[in-house]
């Protein structure tokens, strides 16, 4: 759910609010994983729209009428009012329209062009059983799901929310992205792969690493860096636990790009730097290096 983008919701009449990126899932599906990721610092909200809501349910499921403020009937007929640029003369829409054409009835000129020979400068209704006419009807609103009529005054109008990563939500995506990749990368070269698995070193202190492949007595361990700027940082946590765990081979992966200064200090202490523009781009040299491993193994 974490990616690069808005995560915002749409709403249909079958499925209310819901997420087409996430294959059409609610805002009730997600309600509690939303609210851990925004607890996370993962993900951030904002107000995106607005929607009427019934007071009694709670349901966004709602019809709305125009009601005739005089007898309430919803039996009201809606024109546009159009302005006639030339003569100046306001006009409603049945007056106007003739034969599938636009004329003014004051000066019988054809009205062709919107903007240029007239403009629509509002409404007017009328009620169809007691035959008055008004500027502005009653707005009636219907809750499909419990039948309740309410009006504007007693409605609720409710904030809909979108969804954003953090720079650390996105952080954390692409690190499980990476992840994702070489673990698999790891099991389809004949290892045993563990995501944050532990190493007892020598020290008798537990470490932990982001990914431990092993085959055949040889433990891998790898750790993540998703971004390149914090190389240096995982690089230097790694070799503290390399320094109590001789006995794993180490790797960092960083994307895109190690610092210089990561990459002369990994190779005084042995450590294998792994660099990618992108996860997959990891993957392959992540087995690239399992290969060469297992040639080793083999020959051994």
């Amino acid at each position: 759910m974490v990616e690069e983008g808005v995560l915002k919701p749409s709403f249909d009449f079958v499925r209310g609010l819901h997420f087409p990126k996430l294959d059409g899932r609610t805002m009730e599906d997600l309600r509690d994983v939303v609210g851990s990721l925004i607890s996370k610092g993962l993900i951030s909200e904002s107000r995106a729209d607005k929607l009427v809501a019934c007071p009694h349910c709670g349901s966004r499921l709602i019809l709305t009428y125009y009601t005739c403020p005089y007898c309430h009937s919803r039996n009201v007929s809606k024109e546009n009012l159009y302005e006639h640029l030339v003569c100046g003369a306001i006009s409603r829409e049945s007056s106007v329209r003739v034969d599938n054409k636009l004329v003014c009835p004051v000066c019988k000129r054809e009205l062709k062009e919107l903007s240029r020979d007239y403009s629509v400068v509002g409404a007017w209704f009328e009620c169809e059983d007691c035959r008055r006419s008004f500027e502005a009807p009653i707005i009636i609103h219907r809750c499909l799901k419990c039948d309740h009529e309410f009006d504007v005054r007693s409605s609720r109008y409710e904030h809909v929310a979108s969804y954003a990563p953090t720079p650390l939500g996105v952080e954390v995506a692409r690190k499980l992205r990476v992840l994702k990749v070489l673990s698999q990368v790891g099991v389809t070269s004949g290892f045993e792969v563990e995501w944050f698995g532990t190493v007892k070193g020598a020290s008798g202190i537990v470490h932990e690493f982001s990914i431990l492949a092993r085959r055949q007595g040889v433990t891998v361990a790898v750790d993540v860096a998703s971004n390149g700027g914090r190389g240096l940082i995982t690089l230097t946590a790694t070799l503290a636990k390399v320094y109590d765990t001789p006995t794993v081979k180490p790797i960092v992966a960083i994307m895109p790009k190690a610092p210089a200064e990561a990459a002369a200090l990994a190779g005084r202490y042995n450590i294998v730097i792994l660099e990618g523009e992108s996860a997959e781009a990891l993957g392959e040299k992540f087995e690239a290096y399992l290969k060469g491993l297992v040639e080793e193994l083999s020959k051994g």
